[in-house]
């Protein structure tokens, strides 16, 4: 067991621990500055790719709808009644 790699590896790594542990502080560190600019793709609604379907789809609501995100919206449809239909006004009053 002693001629693994990983026993080998854990030996060197065990007798570097404190070097590592600085290594890592050092790099945490330098990337402090860097923190603010990370989370810049995620602001507001988050990361959103604009090629996507949903974000074109977005964008037709905010458009033609004035859509917010903030807004909960439920839409109906029916291949068989339409929107005047007694039918189609009871279910959706019903949801």
């Amino acid at each position: 067991m002693q001629n693994s790699l990983f026993y080998s590896l854990g030996k060197l790594i065990y007798h570097c621990r404190w070097l590592i542990i600085v290594l890592w502080l050092i790099l945490f560190i330098a990337c402090i500055p860097m923190a603010p600019k990370f989370l810049e793709p995620f602001k507001a609604i988050g990361f959103n790719d604009p090629q996507s379907e949903s974000e074109k789809a977005n964008d037709i609501l905010n458009k033609k709808l004035g859509y917010s995100y903030d807004r909960f919206l439920v839409m109906y449809s029916s291949h068989a009644l339409t929107t005047e239909d007694p039918r189609f006004l009871k279910e959706v009053r019903h949801s």
